[in-house]
């Protein structure tokens, strides 16, 4: 009940004219059915069988009444005709009904699905960062179809259980007692069965964490599927995964099985009811025959209606946790909603970019920068360079506003960098990460991702000045050469210029390579670097780099560790210092050796 109060109230917070108008539709099928119902009575009156008095006696009053009040006697032509023009407007209304609740529960999940996809959008990088893609992907997928099964077997509750009270109602007004007695024989049944839909909601639960971990297998095996191929191990790949898939399978099967044996259950109890309806009727209380074909009439209509209406919550309660679990996301993604400003503009570096004793952690136990002080100066190459773990992409993500210092702030120009302006900052920014990522759509449409406006000479002056346009030229198509599934038609050196190209074609205050030729062989780093030197002092760079004969012709380099800044220069005064962290990492690589061999060679 605590499930079907939630979602009760999410399903009307969110349409409530749409579900009131089809709930009211659906009532009034069934106020159709009890009209129909009663023209059973005169009916059987007609074709002489005995009324009699009692209730059957003031129903056939009734509608006598009625026809005759409207001018047409009643007769069993006009009888016929009402009885069966109601079942047919009783029909016409039932199926607009389902329609309506049709498009309500598809409507309904289109916008839990829309509210959690505007909510991971909003969502800090934070978040993101705790979360699986897959099990997103699972959610607002798998769990969202689930929640249309929900939501139908909340509507269905609603027109049944109207439907179940006109007809209980029919036959209290025919036989009371009767009708108390198999009605509470029906909810007796109903109590002993609780503990079978108890059941099923725990296994529910087993489905969501069940097609979680299906999801996971089925991101991992396709994001690392050249390794799997590369070292032989399909079949281990393939066995897990059909194990996975045995689960879900196995988790649906007993679900369902649980299901159909409440309704065998019902079904037998219903049986049993109405025989019992019929002997008690017959032997204790002499009803008429009449009476006893209109009891026989409703109970039969009415015990299908009680098998639906137990399956019906079964199929709620088997389906409730994929809401909770669309929910509890939602919940989850809004909570750590940035609450930013919208864009205002670009923003321009034209003084720099200064880091002031910044201090950021992951948690209580991973502190990655701590009083980390800093400048970029405008119009220059900065790289950044260090361990791994010393906070370089951690850097990385603060100066482009995906994460919030701890304390400290991150100045641009002078200005503080806030909410209040922060997507414009984004805006301006030109991103290039370690792992380019490329949709599955033309060059043209990837670049134009960043920047829609773009025309085609501007898209080729980006692919120029990334050094891309020759390979890009010798595409099949051009510019409308569709790259694949993240980029898989071309090599990673031409999507890491893609890359580039992308990020230069909004033309950027400030670009940001992060670890950008880190994956690259020697051929492609050089070209990319290439391109990157063509950039110099035409913008505010910033290299953050592992491979550190890349930063050779930077400006200025920053040495990381532990999160602080250790040592600055530039290449040839920090490889010169013997005795500094930064020629210690260059010896690491052999670049020194290297250098000095190439030194005696000219000599």
């Amino acid at each position: 009940m605590e499930h079907a109060r939630a979602f009760s109230r999410s399903l009307l917070r969110v349409m409530p004219g749409r579900v009131a108008f089809a709930v009211t539709l659906m009532l009034i099928a069934a106020l159709a059915e009890a009209v129909g119902l009663l023209m059973l009575v005169p009916l059987l009156g007609l074709v002489g069988l005995d009324i009699g008095g009692g209730a059957l006696g003031t129903v056939v009053a009734g509608v006598d009444a009625v026809l005759r009040h409207i001018g047409v006697p009643p007769s069993l032509g006009v009888v016929l005709t009402v009885y069966a023009s109601t079942v047919v407007a009783g029909a016409a209304l039932s199926r607009w009904a389902s329609i309506n609740a049709s498009v309500v529960s598809h409507t309904y999940a289109a916008h839990l699905r829309a509210g959690v996809q505007r909510a991971l959008a909003g969502a800090s990088w934070i978040f993101h960062t705790r979360h699986r893609g897959s099990r997103l992907m699972q959610i607002l997928t798998t769990e969202a179809s689930r929640v249309v099964m929900a939501t139908d077997a909340v509507l269905a509750l609603v027109v049944r259980g109207a439907t179940a009270v006109v007809y209980t109602l029919a036959a209290l007004l025919i036989a009371p007692v009767v009708t108390v007695l198999v009605t509470t024989l029906g909810i007796a049944a109903a109590v002993v069965l609780r503990r079978w839909t108890r059941k099923v909601y725990r296994i529910g639960q087993d489905i969501v964490a069940a097609n979680a971990a299906m999801y996971d297998a089925i991101g991992e095996d396709l994001g690392g599927l050249k390794l799997i191929k590369g070292h032989g191990m399909e079949a281990r790949s393939v066995g897990a995964f059909d194990a996975l898939t045995t689960r879900v399978a196995t988790l649906y099967v007993a679900s369902t099985r649980v299901q159909l044996g409440v309704s065998f259950a019902m079904r037998v109890t219903t049986v049993v009811a109405l025989s019992l309806l019929v002997y008690v009727s017959v032997t204790w209380f002499g009803v008429s025959a009449a009476a006893l074909l209109v009891l026989i009439y409703v109970f039969a209509r009415l015990a299908p209606l009680a098998q639906g209406l137990q399956s019906t919550l079964q199929t709620f309660v088997a389906n409730a946790p994929a809401h909770a679990e669309v929910m509890n996301l939602l919940d989850a993604a809004r909570a750590s909603s940035e609450r930013v400003a919208g864009v205002d503009g670009s923003v321009d570096v034209r003084d720099g970019v200064a880091f002031e004793h910044v201090d950021f952690a992951y948690g209580p136990d991973r502190r990655i920068l701590e009083g980390l002080s800093l400048r970029l100066d405008a119009g220059t190459t900065t790289a950044i360079v260090g361990p791994s773990g010393s906070g370089k992409s951690t850097f990385a993500d603060l100066l482009i506003g995906l994460l919030s210092p701890d304390a400290g702030r991150i100045v641009i120009d002078g200005r503080e960098l806030d909410p209040s302006w922060l997507q414009s900052w984004r805006h301006s920014i030109g991103y290039v990460p370690q792992d380019a990522f490329v949709f599955h759509a033309s060059v043209r449409d990837n670049l134009r991702a960043t920047n829609p406006d773009a025309s085609d000479e501007e898209v080729w002056k980006a692919l120029e000045d990334a050094s891309a346009r020759s390979f890009v030229e010798r595409l099949p198509e051009g510019l409308d050469t569709v790259l694949g599934d993240r980029g898989v038609r071309i090599s990673g050196g031409e999507r890491q210029r893609i890359a580039l190209a992308r990020a230069l074609l909004r033309a950027p205050a400030l670009l940001v390579l992060d670890e950008a030729t880190s994956n690259l062989d020697v051929d492609n780093e050089r070209r990319v670097q290439q391109a990157v030197e063509l950039l110099r002092g035409r913008l505010t760079i910033v290299m953050i780099a592992h491979r550190l004969t890349t930063v050779r012709s930077a400006h200025r380099i920053l040495v990381l560790e532990a999160g602080r800044v250790v040592e600055t220069g530039d290449w040839d005064s920090l490889i010169a210092n013997r005795a500094g962290r930064f020629r210690a990492m260059c010896e690491e690589q052999g670049i020194v050796a290297r250098t000095a061999a190439a030194g005696a060679q000219r000599q």
